[in-house]
């Protein structure tokens, strides 16, 4: 039986397995959802500065871990 005969099955396998056990969306997971919306903010801000947008006089909401994650 030649490498590839095993390694295919086995790559699926294991592709199917932890297919299933994936939850599908990750908004929900932590704090996924905060880091989602500061990231959007700041992408949202750094267009304010290149002066394609009015000005917007909303704060960014940073998440509880800050900036970083």
């Amino acid at each position: 039986m030649s490498l590839r005969a095993v390694a295919a099955p086995l790559f699926f396998g294991f592709l199917l397995f932890y297919w299933s056990l994936s939850p599908g969306a990750i908004a929900g997971m932590g704090y996924t959802g905060e880091e989602m919306r500061a990231a959007n903010q700041i992408l949202t801000h750094a267009g304010l500065i290149s002066n394609q947008y009015p000005p917007d006089a909303t704060q960014i909401q940073w998440p509880r871990n800050g900036v970083f994650p």
